[in-house]
């Protein structure tokens, strides 16, 4: 390459990055940005909400957020309205998913980068997020990248599995899980290690299944978490901000007292009065706190809530081996049926539907959603090796396991259809295709094109399975 034509296309790199860089920083504030494209790493992006008042002139806190399928708007979304009314920047990778850790690592370190470089962060206000493997991840943000962390808030799951608790420090702690979450019993234990190493830390126990929370759980926890930075001088005190966001955790707490959920009230109450001393008076916070422990509801419930546990351990513990059975033994010998009634299932189905008993359909719920989860991941993995056989076996598990939940039944159907079609069990195929169909399959195209399906396009059933779909277009 002569001298005037590497200075050619040296002058024509430059002008381009100039004019990329500068069609980049053309970022409005107040709206959620889907893509903002690393500039150190083009092959990597993040979704973005910079509050409406923002500037340089300042150094702002950032959320860091990763969610487990790299869908970076999504705990953007959720943490939107709370982001404008605390001041914070909030950024959502478009890269970090669940595994492999490499991939994570150079994500988390285009976003880290871009953000530095971008805008004006304040380095003693970074927070970060995550959800599911997005929250193991999210606890993994100081090693990946090297730096402090005021905040990690995790939602739906714990640590990576390298950590110990006292690795997350001197990072605040926040979990956040809901009571249907089959990571529930994780996250509640991972509370009782942090307490017992006295290490900063809340839990927030909300009504609802393994996801992001939604916006107000979100605002509640930020909120939280720009109180405490108040409270260790990190921004200053906005006494405004620090009543009202006391006073709403205060009467969230009254609630759940008032609704008979004793245990988490005092938990409530309890990190109420260790996190606001000094920024709101939490005035006769101990006196309930000591007088609700030494209740006899306090006792039964405990006990209850304990029981509980057990029960549940002692299940998934069942459950497993039954999977471990079918996996190991030839598909002809499981005697699934009795598997399945010794499991329980129909009882705890009728638990998760229709218990009156909050806890306790909570509960139901849970274990049926790890189950039908763990069956569900069984059953691709041997369909992708085309092993039909045990596929079929681990698909009826997740179909019956996925007993209140439609959406769920759907997928689980139309699974277990490809499975026998797969093992030429045309009979069995055509009856779940219908079964799916009735827990909302609608798009024939879907039927036409799955390639399982090739030995059933000439059958009269299908055929006219194929014509219903296309009439109800």
């Amino acid at each position: 390459m002569t001298g005037k034509k590497a200075l050619f296309i040296l002058c024509c790199y430059f002008t381009l990055g100039s004019r990329l860089i500068c069609a980049q920083d053309e970022l409005k504030n107040g709206v959620i940005l889907d893509k903002v494209v690393c500039r150190q790493s083009p092959n990597h992006s993040y979704a973005l909400y910079l509050p409406t008042g923002y500037s340089p002139d300042k150094s702002w806190p950032i959320l860091y957020a990763l969610d487990p399928a790299a869908r970076g708007r999504v705990p953007v979304e959720r943490f939107a309205q709370a982001a404008e009314k605390y001041q914070v920047i909030v950024a959502g990778s478009n890269g970090a998913r669940n595994g492999p850790w490499g991939a994570i690592y150079s994500a988390v370190i285009a976003l880290r980068e871009d953000t530095r470089l971008r805008f004006s962060i304040d380095p003693k206000q970074i927070f970060v997020a995550g959800f599911s493997g997005g929250s193991r991840a999210a606890s993994m943000f100081m090693r990946i990248t090297g730096e402090p962390v005021a905040a990690i808030m995790a939602c739906g799951a714990g640590l990576a599995a390298e950590l110990a608790p006292s690795d997350v420090g001197p990072a605040f702690y926040y979990g956040v899980v809901g009571v249907e979450d089959f990571n529930y019993q994780e996250m509640t234990g991972l509370e009782e290690k942090l307490e017992e190493k006295g290490l900063p830390h809340r839990f927030l126990v909300y009504d609802g299944p393994h996801n992001w929370p939604p916006p107000e759980i979100c605002r509640r926890v930020l909120g939280w978490i720009v109180c405490l930075a108040m409270a260790q001088g990190l921004r200053p005190n906005e006494d405004k901000t620090v009543q009202e966001v006391f006073g709403a955790e205060l009467e969230a707490a009254r609630t759940l007292e008032a609704s008979g959920r004793i245990l988490q009230a005092v938990k409530d109450y309890e990190a109420l009065e260790s996190a606001f001393k000094g920024l709101a008076e939490p005035l006769g916070l101990r006196a309930k706190i000591d007088q609700l422990k030494h209740s006899p509801d306090y006792a039964k419930t405990l006990k209850k809530e304990r029981a509980r546990r057990d029960q549940e351990k002692r299940f998934v513990e069942t459950y497993r081996s039954v999977l471990v059975s079918i996996e190991r033994n030839p598909p002809d010998l499981v005697d699934l049926y009795q598997m399945l009634f010794d499991l329980g299932l129909g009882g705890l189905a009728k638990k998760a539907e229709k218990s009156d008993r909050p806890e306790e359909k909570a509960m139901a719920r849970r274990l049926l959603t790890g189950l039908e989860i763990d069956a569900r991941e069984k059953g691709n993995e041997y369909y992708s090796q085309r092993d039909a056989r045990r596929a079929i076996l681990f698909f009826e598990v997740a179909v019956k396991a996925s007993g209140p939940f439609p959406t769920w039944r759907r997928v689980n159907h139309f699974n277990l259809a490809c499975a026998q079609a797969l093992a030429d069990h045309t009979k069995n195929a055509l009856a779940n295709i219908r079964k799916a169909i009735e827990y909302g399959l609608t798009d024939p195209e879907l039927l036409e094109k799955e390639e399982a399906f090739q030995s059933l396009r000439q059958d009269p059933g299908f055929q006219q399975i194929l014509k219903g779909l296309r009439e109800k277009e």
